[in-house]
């Protein structure tokens, strides 16, 4: 769990952690392994491979798979947790995390 600091959204931190490797980390490891042009400079990717690395991502959020039965995109799954989590801060439900497959 991230350190609440005022003015920072950490628990929005703390949620996304569920989902970063399959909203992010998988499409970098993607792009590497099929040999994409990515390139950095200074430390830092270039402008035009954080253009298509966000263009992937977008994609991959949008992309759908089976979560507890019922077709939904990656994004629809964030939003869906995020109720939940509301939820269980309400003591209105029990949390269930996303586990993803790979």
């Amino acid at each position: 769990m991230h350190k609440s600091v005022s003015g920072k959204p950490t628990l929005a931190f703390d949620l996304i952690e569920e989902f970063r490797q399959q909203a992010v980390d998988k499409v970098v490891f993607a792009m590497i392994t099929k040999g994409e042009n990515v390139k950095v400079v200074k430390g830092q990717l270039t402008p035009d491979t954080r253009k298509r690395l966000v263009e992937k991502v977008l994609g991959r959020l949008n992309n759908k798979e089976i979560f507890r039965g019922q077709e939904m995109k990656l994004l629809e799954i964030i939003e869906s947790q995020a109720k939940l989590m509301a939820e269980h801060i309400l003591e209105k439900s029990k949390y269930k995390p996303y586990v993803a497959k790979w």
